[in-house]
């Protein structure tokens, strides 16, 4: 009988521990989206301004954007083999579900993607603007930056909240 208290624990315990990383991941992800978001929109003003080509930024702010609500319902099908909340306040406060996280996870893939496919395609296209043709590179590395450095910082935050039970 103790060995199997022990085992629920051990179980339970590793739960919410998936869970506080997926939330945190989650929550870094966003921040890294909306920075993402902000910068590309200063690029296309910026564009507009000195009349060079924004589309290529254009479509990847769109993608950035919508492409995890268009994700939803691909993830929907695969949501009731997952396991329910661990930690259900936590997971309101920011918002979180498995879904989210999924749809979040793929289309930052993919923005990933676009933004090294705009890059290439800057490098072919040099012109008189050549610091703006490294714009996709470096909104790519400060995305990354905050993805990574935003993961670890909240995963400490979550965790010590959930220590100081103050979330």
């Amino acid at each position: 009988m103790k060995h199997f208290i022990n085992n629920q624990s051990t179980e339970q315990q590793n739960a919410m521990d998936l869970q506080l990383i997926r939330i945190s991941k989650y929550h870094s992800i966003n921040i890294s989206k909306n920075v993402g978001s902000i910068m590309l929109i200063l690029f296309i003003v910026t564009a507009i301004l000195i009349n060079r080509d924004s589309i290529p930024a254009f479509y990847i702010l769109a993608a950035n954007n919508f492409l995890p609500f268009l994700f939803i319902p691909i993830f929907q099908h695969n949501a009731s083999n997952h396991k329910g909340m661990v930690l259900p306040l936590l997971s309101k406060k920011y918002n979180y579900t498995y879904i989210k996280y999924q749809c979040s996870s793929l289309s930052y893939f993919f923005v990933f993607l676009l933004l090294f496919l705009w890059q290439r395609r800057e490098l072919n296209n040099l012109d008189s603007f050549q610091l703006l043709s490294f714009t996709p590179v470096a909104i790519l590395f400060i995305m990354f930056m905050i993805r990574v450095l935003g993961n670890v910082y909240f995963r400490r935050k979550l965790h010590q909240s959930l220590m100081d039970s103050n979330f």
